[in-house]
């Protein structure tokens, strides 16, 4: 398991580095132009997209409580979630990309009445829920482009080549170290198996569907902050590309927050549609956004948990 491990953190690791080459490489081929950042609204906006990004976490873990309450019966405290589940979003950025998914675990030590595999299988509902949520919404705004952007790319194929079929590999790779592994972890969720609704499904997938397009929509924003001409078509384009990345980005095992990959993507498939000059800054912004509004949303669950604890006190 440890040998499987770290092959799988190796591998992830290489393929980052490998994204971050390329990414650095486009980098140095562009003189890249920060000065649209000494506009005042400009910086205000991009504040803004920080306080919003957190609140799409905010909502993303209420809806994670909805979903160990769906598989499990249990009602756990909306503090102790929170914070258990942002504070574990930020393990995302520690090499290895699975402390994140052992640190929602603490739910299942903190509540006894829950059990570990329940909080295992929430995290697995919300996870391919999230999946197909970027699926559909990506092909929905740009499956007619994806061919135009490959045919108009101006950059390096091999190292892209390398990059999305390193990725290919590297999934297929772990599937196979830890079949067994997977097999158990299946076998143990059917132990847990809750009847789940239609209408619930249904809720959770409206939820997903609407929070992957604020992400795109997020990214966009920042496109438009920084001066990029916009027009319907362009708008929903890099919508649905943006998801098709952050797919790139989510879905290959052992990389720290999809950094260097969801870039790359980008660069792949938006570099005959976005001007680079707008693009390679956006880039940089947007990670450093991503980033921001992870720990805001952090603060702000540990914040409302001290004040309930204090109202409890007081109470008492």
């Amino acid at each position: 398991m440890n040998k499987a491990k770290r092959i799988t953190s190796w591998l992830g690791m290489l393929l980052m580095v490998v994204s971050l080459v390329f990414i650095t490489r486009q980098l140095m081929t562009q003189e890249l132009d920060f000065s649209m950042l000494t506009s005042l609204w400009r910086i205000s906006g991009i504040g803004i997209l920080v306080v919003v990004t957190a609140l799409i976490l905010l909502g993303a873990a209420i809806n994670y409580r909805a979903w160990v309450h769906d598989v499990s019966g249990v009602e756990s405290s909306l503090p102790l979630t929170l914070t258990v589940y942002l504070s574990s979003n930020l393990y995302k950025y520690i090499p290895g990309s699975v402390l994140y998914l052992l640190g929602r675990q603490r739910l299942a030590i903190e509540n006894e009445t829950l059990k570990h595999s329940q909080v295992a299988l929430a995290t697995l509902w919300e996870g391919i829920f999230a999946i197909v949520a970027a699926a559909v919404v990506a092909l929905f705004c740009a499956s007619g482009y994806i061919t135009a952007a490959i045919d108009n790319l101006e950059t390096p194929r091999m190292a892209l080549i390398t990059i999305l079929l390193g990725g290919i590999v590297l999934l297929l790779l772990t599937a196979y170290l830890f079949r067994r592994h997977i097999a158990r972890f299946f076998r143990k969720l059917t132990e847990n198996k809750q009847t789940i609704t239609i209408t619930t499904f249904l809720k959770r997938m409206s939820f997903a569907l609407g929070m992957v397009f604020l992400w795109g929509v997020v990214f966009l924003l920042i496109m438009l902050l920084l001066g990029h001409p916009s027009t319907p078509r362009f708008i929903f384009t890099i919508i649905g590309l943006y998801l098709f990345s952050w797919l790139a980005g989510f879905m290959i095992p052992g990389i720290p927050g999809g950094l260097g990959v969801r870039e790359a993507a980008l660069l792949f498939f938006m570099g005959g549609i976005a001007d680079e000059s707008i693009l390679l800054p956006a880039l940089i912004i947007h990670r450093l956004n991503i980033v921001l509004g992870d720990v805001l949303a952090y603060l702000i669950a540990v914040g409302y948990a001290r004040y309930e604890k204090t109202n409890k006190n007081i109470a008492m």
